[in-house]
């Protein structure tokens, strides 16, 4: 498969122990690393514009993918175009078309598993920033006036919704090493106006993080309810590591019963987090993180 890697970047130490050890990275024609943008979709734009990959892989600095994964990527493919070529954006985590929460990844961040296996490619309705994955040649691109770095993976996905092209979260387990945030910034909820503004239409849609409604009244309510999950949430976020590589040989290395049960690993305290309910609270800031 013929396939390129883009990562916006703003902290170098988390890009180099995090996203540069993955080891399938050698096996990309490219890894396109863009610094000082002021927004996602400027950047990502930029990556897409310099990539030659047939495949796009878009990824936050702060993913490690394991050995193998780009494999399971392409299998993941091969499935999805069983169904039908003209696929828009494929993710490792998002909602379905009836709002759950769908994946499989490890997050530090959650301090445990994310989600289940899915032994087919399930249709989305959102796919989370973490990793996005689109086809080069889909005409698909980033709304480069989204402000931040928030929400461009749910907007991305309408875009292609909009063009009738079906959207996929697969499984391909890879790990997330963010730090939790106990709140959501406000440069979040900038990004959920600008949506709820734009595709008025195609509301309200379920994210990992929130919903975005048409309606201001409920809308407003939302942040609201965001804002008091936050304050009244007393356990504190998980911490990114600087080897999230034997954070993952240690997650395969333990006995199915204790990845299953959420009992703790022996070495690492890896467990399987709540991840249906943590994502529906803002507080948990589902699979985002300190830096993107």
């Amino acid at each position: 498969m013929r396939w390129s890697l883009v990562a916006a970047v703003n902290d170098e130490h988390v890009l180099q122990t995090s996203l540069l050890r993955s080891p399938d990275l050698s096996e990309a024609l490219d890894v396109v690393l863009k610094r000082g943008f002021a927004s996602a979709g400027e950047a990502y734009n930029a990556g897409l514009c310099d990539c030659r990959g047939d495949i796009v892989v878009f990824a936050h600095q702060d993913v490690y993918f394991p050995p193998g994964w780009i494999h399971q990527l392409e299998r993941q493919i091969e499935h999805v175009e069983r169904v039908g070529k003209d696929w828009g954006v494929i993710g490792v985590c998002g909602t379905d078309l009836n709002g759950s929460l769908r994946g499989y990844l490890y997050s530090t961040g959650l301090k445990g598993i994310y989600g289940e296996p899915l032994g087919q490619p399930v249709a989305a309705s959102s796919i989370d920033e973490m990793v996005i994955v689109i086809r080069r040649n889909s005409g698909l691109s980033f709304d480069s006036s989204l402000p931040g770095f928030h929400l461009y993976g749910t907007d991305i996905c309408l875009q292609a919704r909009r063009l009738s092209m079906s959207n996929f979260v697969i499984s391909a387990l890879c790990v997330h090493n963010s730090n939790g945030l106990k709140t959501l910034p406000w440069a979040f909820w900038r990004s959920y106006w600008s949506l709820r503004s734009k595709w008025r239409l195609y509301l309200p849609i379920v994210t990992t993080c929130t919903t975005i409604y048409p309606d201001v009244f409920r809308a407003g309510f939302e942040v609201s309810r965001g804002i008091r999950g936050t304050l009244s949430r007393s356990a504190s976020p998980g911490r990114r590591v600087d080897d999230p590589a034997s954070l993952y040989r240690a997650l395969g290395q333990m006995p199915d019963s204790e990845r299953d049960d959420g009992s703790e690993g022996t070495r690492t305290g890896l467990r399987r987090g709540d991840s249906r309910q943590r994502a529906r609270t803002p507080a948990s800031g589902s699979c985002h993180e300190t830096v993107r």
